[in-house]
């Protein structure tokens, strides 16, 4: 059974099955990437009710979005601020002997970090995406390159603020 009933004319763009794994119990979602009009007809909507103003999204490390409205999606730097107690806790693993019960303590303590931090980050682009969709009938984004980026520079602390921001999420 489907959340929402799926438009009659579009076309599929991409499909992913996705299974994690929470105390030993699986979770499985479904994300379907949708299109229904293509982009030179945007502007030639008839949607019925008067058009709400449109907006750009301009992706970033800094600020992880920025609209062109002027709101301003501040990154959290998660990861970041976990940076220090997810090195203790991988000398912790290296230090431990390999199939120890400590070895698998201190690795279920990190992958519950990873998991608490991915679930934030979740959330937040969750409840922004939902807003910025409700307010906005036209959004228009950047076409980013990701991993282009990534390669412009050697510094490793701009790609560490970067991937933090996580761009590929919007």
């Amino acid at each position: 059974e489907y959340a929402r009933n799926l438009p009659k004319k579009g076309i599929l763009k991409q499909a992913i099955v996705k299974r994690t794994r929470n105390n030993n119990k699986d979770d499985w979602s479904i994300i379907i990437y949708y299109d229904t009009v293509e982009p030179a007809q945007y502007m030639e909507l008839d949607l019925g009710n008067p058009v709400k103003e449109p907006v750009g999204i301009d992706i970033g490390a800094r600020k992880t979005a920025v609209l062109s409205d002027g709101t301003v999606v501040e990154n959290l730097h998660l990861n970041e601020k976990s940076r220090k107690r997810r090195a203790k806790l991988q000398r912790k693993i290296s230090e431990s002997e390999k199939g120890s019960w400590e070895r698998r303590k201190y690795i279920g303590y990190l992958n519950h970090m990873n998991r608490h931090i991915r679930d934030a980050q979740d959330d937040m682009f969750h409840k922004t995406t939902r807003k910025i969709a409700l307010e906005h009938d036209i959004i228009v984004m950047e076409d980013l390159k990701v991993t282009d980026i990534n390669n412009l520079s050697d510094d490793h602390k701009k790609h560490r603020k970067f991937s933090d921001a996580r761009p590929g999420e919007f």
